[in-house]
């Protein structure tokens, strides 16, 4: 199955559906209009289409796209009269089936506040936790996946992630490349939940899980989660996340988890990222290959294990543009 990155919530599987793009041919990708399998008489006799928008590509959609492990760039496109093309770029990443992931949240973990995490990089102030670039450079050189995720509305993913990703704290700091999570609420619902309500882990439980469910019942793809509060440790842990691999960091930028007696920083911990992010890169290439031939194997019409258990995904939507 198919996660659209921001939209961590509320998703449903759209069964034997074809995926078609404005024009009426062939899109791929998730958030395009799906026509239904079977059709629908019309009064004249002859069969019609029935139409539904769909967050999730089937499994079927995603593999005839051949993506490449890692992240794969998509587009998607709609001609009108009026406005003429309008296009969405997206990234599909496509994850062994024994990924292990690290999640991160935004405001408060990555910045040094919520609100100020918010407001700051837009006045071009660096608000961000000194030495969360370069821990989180050598956990994904050990070979884990990070996930971004943030309460923050979807109208807001193009400021968040040109912020993340174009964070440098030095020449060879900068945060790594993944998806990143937003809420589908709008922008006054979505802050009030963050900032007034406080209750953003309804949010992150809901999105977590969805992702949780793109891998098999006997893997737990949660590895480590990195937040700033309580409900992120919630959050964390009702989805598998060990409670030994929460990290809660506060305001002055010290990093406690179970053992709150004993408190870290960024730059500490990553002096012993090694131990406490061993090295997990054989086995995933190790996966990635296993997975390449029981596709091989299937075309050959041999048996092979089910495709949920190959294809592992997670889309982006990333830019908008028009032309």
């Amino acid at each position: 199955g198919g996660l659209r990155r921001e939209a961590g919530a509320g998703l449903t599987p759209i069964p034997h559906a074809r995926e078609v793009n404005g024009n009426g041919g062939p899109a791929g990708g998730a958030g395009s209009v799906l026509c239904c399998a079977t059709p629908t008489p019309t009064t004249q006799g002859s069969p019609s289409k029935c139409y539904r928008k769909s967050l999730r590509p089937t499994t079927e959609q995603l593999r005839s796209l051949n993506l490449k492990p890692g992240p794969n760039p998509v587009t998607f496109s709609v001609t009108s009269s009026l406005q003429g093309t309008q296009s969405i770029t997206s990234t599909i990443y496509f994850w062994p089936p024994n990924a292990k992931i690290v999640v991160s949240d935004v405001d408060g973990t990555i910045t040094k506040s919520d609100l100020l995490g918010q407001l700051m990089p837009i006045v071009g102030r660096d608000w961000s936790h000194l030495g969360v670039a370069s821990l989180y450079t050598a956990i994904r050189k050990n070979g884990y996946r990070i996930v971004y995720m943030s309460a923050r509305a979807i109208g807001q993913a193009d400021l968040t992630r040109d912020y993340l990703f174009g964070l440098c704290q030095s020449e060879m700091d900068r945060l790594p490349d993944g998806p990143l999570i937003l809420s589908p609420d709008r922008l006054l619902s979505s802050f009030r939940r963050e900032v007034i309500d406080r209750k953003p882990h309804v949010f992150k439980i809901a999105a977590l899980r969805d992702i949780r469910g793109l891998f098999s019942q006997e893997h737990n793809p949660f590895y480590a989660g990195f937040g700033n509060r309580e409900s992120d440790y919630r959050a964390y842990t009702s989805v598998g996340v060990p409670e030994a691999k929460v990290f809660i960091i506060d305001t002055k930028g010290l990093i406690h988890h179970c053992n709150t007696t004993y408190a870290r920083t960024y730059q500490t911990m990553r002096q012993i990222v090694h131990e406490m992010f061993p090295s997990v890169r054989g086995g995933e290439e190790d996966a990635h290959a296993a997975a390449a031939g029981d596709d091989r194997d299937k075309d050959q019409g041999q048996e092979s294990p089910s495709a949920d258990d190959q294809v592992n995904t997670t889309t982006t939507t990333e830019r908008r543009g028009g032309r």
